[in-house]
C-alpha cells in the first residue's frame, strides 16, 4: 500500500518541497501537485528534486492532472499519475475534514427483556462536530511569525544560489573524434605581375659588360711553291741541228727542274734560252746562278746548259693559325655565361625579407663584337659583350596563400580543412619581360567533416545526458564523449557558453592515397 501522499500548495517552491520530503520517514513519497503549482512549472525543479531525493534514498512519485507536468516528471525520472486513486491508497486531504463523525459506544436499552427491543427502531448515532484542524502539510511548513523574514530570506538566497549554480557553475566538455582524409589538387596555376594579382612582384634591371681575349684555334694549310728561273741551251755540235723538247729535265745543286716549252731547233754553235721550274716545291729550289749545269739523260754530248741567273719563288708548305667560326661562338657563349652569372649574383643581393628572386631572369639580346673576323690569320682576338637582365622578385607567402586559396575553393561543401598546414609545391612555368610570372604546381591538405559547433551547442543546452549523447551520435564523427565539471549532473548546462567542443582529427594512415581533385 502506498504511503500517505504529501499535498503541495500552489505557492510552494522547491526548497519547501525538498524540506517536506526530507521530514517524512517513508521511503515511497507521493507528491500531489495542484493544477497551477509553481513547483510544477519548471523542469529544472524536477531535476533538482531528483538529485536531492536520490541522495536521501527516497522514491518520489508525482500526481498531477496536468499532462505537461506529468511529462516533465517522467523525463526527469519520476513516476507520474493523474490521480491519487492510481497510487492504491488514500492520502491526506488538501483542505482537511470540516467535521469528524464520532460514533459513541452503544448504550443499554431500558426494559425488562432484551427481546422487547426486537421490534423497536434502531437508535440513531450521535455526531460530534470537531473544530477545523490544520493540514499536516501546513503544520510541517508553518513557521513562527518572528522567524518569517529570516526563513524567507534564507529561502530566497537558497533559490538564487541554486539557480546561479545551475547556470554558471556546471560546465560540459564535448570531444568529437573524426578521421581526416587526404585531399590534393594538381595543375594549379597562379598568374602574377607588378601592381596586380594575388602575388606581390617587383622588378629590377641590371646591365653588365665584359671584354676578354680568346685564342684562335683554326688551322690553315698553305702548300709549298716551286722555284722557277731561266737556263740557256748551247748547241756545240758542228753539223747537227738540235731541238730541246718541252719538259726536258735539268739539275743542279740537288734539285731537278723541268724545261717549259720547246727550244730550237738550234743551229750548230747556236744558243737558246728557256724557262725552267723546279719539279718539287719548296725553298730548296731557290739556287744561285750557275748551279743548274746538267741535262738529265743527255744523248748528245755537244748540247750543254747554263744558268745565267738565280732561281726564285720556291717556298715550303706551311700551317697558319686562323680564327674559325667555333672560336667566335665560344667567345660569345663564355661571355654570355659570365655576364648572366654576374647579373644573377647582383640581383640576388637585392632580395628583401620574404621575397625570392625568380630563377628565370628575362635577358635582352646581347650586344657582341670582336676585333677580328673569321678567317683572319691571328693567334688570338678580343671579344666584348654587353648584356642586360631583368629580375622579378616575388613574395613567397603570397604564392603559398594563392595556392591555399585555390585548394580551399575546391573543398566539397560538406567538408572542411583541418588545422594541418597546407603543403604546396610549385615552380615558375613562365617568366616574361615586365615581371609577368606564371606559377604552376600542386597543393595538398587533410579534410574533416564540416560541423556547425554553435548549432550543436545550442541543441545540447538543457538536454539530459542520454538525449545529448543520442543527438551527438547523429553527427558524422567516429566517437563523441561528454565530460561534466566540477560534478556530474543528469542534464547538460543551461547556457551554451558553458559547453565547449573539442574537435579531434585523427590523421589517416600514410598508405591512404590522396583524394584526387
Amino acid at each position: 500500500m502506498a504511503a500517505n501522499p504529501i499535498y503541495i500548495e500552489t505557492e510552494e517552491e522547491i526548497p519547501e518541497v525538498i524540506e517536506r520530503v526530507r521530514r517524512t520517514s517513508a521511503e515511497d513519497v507521493p507528491l500531489v501537485l495542484p493544477t497551477r503549482s509553481r513547483f510544477g512549472q519548471s523542469r529544472f525543479n524536477f531535476q533538482l528534486l531528483r538529485e536531492y531525493t536520490a541522495q536521501m534514498g527516497k522514491r518520489v512519485s508525482i500526481v498531477s492532472p496536468d499532462p505537461a507536468v506529468q511529462q516533465m516528471a517522467e523525463e526527469s525520472g519520476f513516476r507520474a499519475f493523474r490521480a491519487v486513486e492510481q497510487l492504491g491508497g488514500n492520502g491526506e486531504s488538501a483542505e482537511g475534514a470540516a467535521a469528524v463523525a464520532v460514533l459513541p459506544p452503544p448504550r443499554p436499552v431500558a426494559g425488562p427483556r432484551p427481546a422487547a427491543a426486537k421490534g423497536a427502531a434502531p437508535a440513531l448515532p450521535r455526531i460530534a462536530v470537531a473544530a477545523r484542524s490544520k493540514l499536516p502539510s501546513r503544520v510541517a511548513t508553518e513557521v513562527k511569525p518572528g522567524r518569517f523574514l529570516l526563513y524567507a530570506g534564507a529561502g530566497i538566497l537558497l533559490v538564487v544560489g541554486l539557480v546561479l549554480g545551475a547556470l554558471y557553475v556546471p560546465a560540459a566538455s564535448v570531444t568529437l573524434t573524426v578521421d581526416a582524409v587526404a585531399f590534393r589538387q594538381d595543375n594549379l596555376e597562379v598568374d602574377a605581375q607588378p601592381g596586380s594579382g594575388p602575388v606581390k612582384v617587383r622588378t629590377v634591371t641590371n646591365a653588365q659588360q665584359a671584354t676578354q681575349n680568346f685564342k684562335a684555334t683554326g688551322v690553315k694549310d698553305i702548300p709549298g711553291t716551286v722555284a722557277n728561273g731561266t737556263v740557256v741551251y748551247h748547241n756545240g755540235c758542228s753539223n747537227l741541228l738540235i731541238t730541246v723538247p718541252d719538259g726536258l729535265r735539268v739539275s743542279g745543286g740537288g734539285q731537278t727542274y723541268a724545261t717549259k716549252g720547246q727550244v730550237g731547233p738550234l743551229q750548230p754553235g747556236q744558243a737558246g734560252s728557256a724557262s725552267v721550274v723546279a719539279v718539287n716545291p719548296g725553298a730548296a729550289g731557290n739556287v744561285p746562278a750557275g748551279t743548274i749545269n746538267t741535262i738529265n739523260n743527255n744523248n748528245t754530248n755537244c748540247l750543254t746548259v747554263t744558268q745565267p741567273s738565280d732561281t726564285s719563288g720556291g717556298a715550303d708548305a706551311q700551317k697558319k693559325t686562323v680564327i674559325q667560326t667555333s672560336d667566335i661562338e665560344t667567345a660569345r657563349s663564355s661571355l654570355d655565361a659570365q655576364l648572366r652569372k654576374q647579373i644573377g649574383d647582383d640581383l640576388g643581393k637585392q632580395v628583401q625579407p620574404g621575397e625570392k628572386l625568380s630563377d628565370q631572369i628575362a635577358f635582352q639580346p646581347a650586344d657582341f663584337a670582336s676585333d677580328h673576323k673569321v678567317g683572319d690569320e691571328v693567334g688570338s682576338f678580343n671579344a666584348t659583350m654587353k648584356l642586360t637582365g631583368e629580375g622579378a622578385f616575388y613574395n613567397t607567402a603570397d604564392v603559398e596563400k594563392a595556392f591555399d586559396g585555390l585548394l580551399t575553393r575546391k573543398v566539397p561543401a560538406d567538408k572542411q580543412l583541418t588545422d594541418n598546414p597546407i603543403k604546396t609545391n610549385y615552380t615558375i612555368a613562365n617568366a616574361a619581360q615586365g615581371g609577368h610570372l606564371t606559377f604552376k604546381g600542386s597543393a595538398s591538405a587533410f579534410l574533416a567533416p564540416k560541423i556547425d559547433f554553435d548549432r550543436v551547442k545550442g541543441r545540447l543546452v538543457g538536454r539530459t545526458l542520454g538525449t545529448a549523447q543520442h543527438d551527438l551520435s547523429k553527427l558524422p564523427v567516429q566517437s563523441a564523449q561528454i565530460k561534466e565539471t566540477p560534478f556530474k549532473l543528469p542534464l547538460m548546462p543551461l547556457q551554451s557558453s558553458r559547453i565547449t567542443i573539442q574537435y579531434v582529427v585523427q590523421q589517416a594512415p600514410a598508405s591512404t592515397p590522396p583524394q584526387p581533385g
